[in-house]
């Protein structure tokens, strides 16, 4: 059998390595209010062949007929290969809709493979990844014998310089942080920074050891793996998220108080 864990449950039947059934989709429920980062988690009741899920097999494509780009893998913190992830390489459009489709060639590690095809269409939330009017960015540089400060705004490809002085001494290297429309910096109460270990990542949400409460990732987030001093890996992706979460790296997140929304994650590698 078959799952699909969408906020409800839905089955589906393997046939044999032979099976001949009916070709046509079954088409399962359409979902609504869907978040743009959303990873789509396939459950099934055996063991999966990895060369069979592959974004041929399992696939998105938008409503004019065009496939999406996705991530599609085994699940690494399954260890019983029985769950597959679905994920955007980049965020879903708001308002938009979605068809999801998981062919027959999906097989067990036993051959067997689905008995029907499956779609399922979803339509992403129109107010998701709402904007705010601050500016978010990351602490590419902090020099005290010059006096600069070099900050790396989110989305616009840009440094700004700022002048060293203590209201920089709680940010290091790779610090996230806040500035208002002018650029200057805005003050982070506390509980809005959060620096810890990241042990849960699902639907789009974060949560963090020891801090109460999930925050959902906008869309329009900056996400950058760094290394332990600091310096930039790589730019992020949603799938990075996943990974931090199942190897419990440590990782800073930045929320916005206006939407509650996690816009800037720092994740060190």
């Amino acid at each position: 059998m078959i799952t699909l864990l969408a906020g409800l449950l839905l089955a589906l039947l393997l046939a044999g390595p032979a099976g001949a059934a009916d070709s046509a989709f079954k088409s399962w429920p359409a979902q609504q209010g869907v978040s743009p980062n959303k990873v789509w988690q396939v459950k099934f009741s055996v063991p999966m062949r990895a060369d069979s899920i592959n974004s041929a097999n399992i696939y998105v494509l938008d409503a004019g007929g065009a496939s999406v780009p996705v991530n599609v893998r085994l699940d690494p913190a399954d260890p019983l290969h029985r769950t597959v992830l679905v994920e955007p390489l980049e965020p879903y459009t708001a308002g938009a809709t979605y068809t999801l489709y998981i062919l027959k060639s999906v097989t067990s590690e036993t051959g067997a493979g689905l008995r029907q095809e499956v779609r399922m269409s979803f339509t992403i939330a129109a107010g998701a990844g709402s904007s705010s009017d601050r500016l978010f960015g990351m602490v590419r540089q902090i020099n005290e014998e010059t006096g600069t400060v070099y900050v790396d705004v989110a989305g616009r490809g840009q440094n700004l310089l700022y002048e060293y002085n203590e209201s920089w001494y709680p940010y290091g290297k790779a610090s996230p942080v806040m500035l208002d429309g002018s650029g200057n910096v805005v003050p982070v109460a506390p509980e809005n920074l959060i620096v810890d270990q990241i042990w849960d990542f699902s639907g789009s949400k974060l949560r963090f050891v020891n801090h109460p409460g999930a925050y959902p990732v906008a869309d329009q987030a900056l996400i950058e793996l760094v290394d332990q001093n600091g310096d930039l890996v790589r730019p992020g992706r949603a799938a990075d998220l996943s990974a931090a979460a199942d190897s419990g790296r440590n990782a800073r997140a930045l929320v916005d108080p206006s939407t509650g929304q996690i816009m800037v994650v720092v994740i060190e590698q």
